[in-house]
């Protein structure tokens, strides 16, 4: 039988957790994060640090609260950016721009994302990456239309 080593760290971070203490996550030698006080696991600040390798994972919830509190947290948005950053830039690639396009696109996501996070509350039982991909496709129709406008008065520029 295999042991998940991340579902053993949990749920011993639950237990510790509940108990009241503080957790430092140590995890091939790398210090990971200190955990406070909670019993909730969910939202629990859990960040996953593999030796070589940083893979950092904050639950949603937790991500948006302190979004929320604080736009200004470099540190939530750094990683914010690294939970859905890519997808937005997936998701832009999918539907055909091209790469600095792409890129353009995920910053205009980014800013609409800040903007809107002063109002935004989080609600679990729905989806935030469907809100999030409602937002980037609202984005890129934005992009569309941009460049439509642009072609169409360079056209209408262009000598016959």
């Amino acid at each position: 039988m295999l042991i998940n080593p991340t579902l053993v760290l949990l749920f011993i971070c639950q237990v510790l957790a509940m108990s009241g203490s503080s957790i430092i996550v140590l995890i091939g030698g790398v210090i990971g994060a200190e955990l406070a006080p909670t019993p909730i696991l969910a939202t629990l600040p859990v960040s996953l640090l593999v030796l070589g390798n940083a893979i950092s994972t904050i639950p949603t919830a937790l991500l948006m609260r302190r979004l929320g509190r604080n736009p200004d947290d470099a540190v939530a948005w750094d990683k914010f950016v690294r939970q859905y950053g890519r997808k937005i830039y997936q998701w832009c690639r999918y539907w055909k721009l091209q790469q600095a396009d792409a890129e353009d696109v995920t910053q205009d996501v980014l800013v609409e994302v800040a903007r809107k996070l002063r109002t935004f509350i989080y609600d679990p039982s729905r989806s935030f990456r469907g809100w999030l991909k409602t937002i980037t496709h609202g984005a890129w129709c934005d992009w569309l239309e941009k460049r439509r406008r642009h072609d169409s008065i360079r056209a209408s520029l262009s000598p016959p």
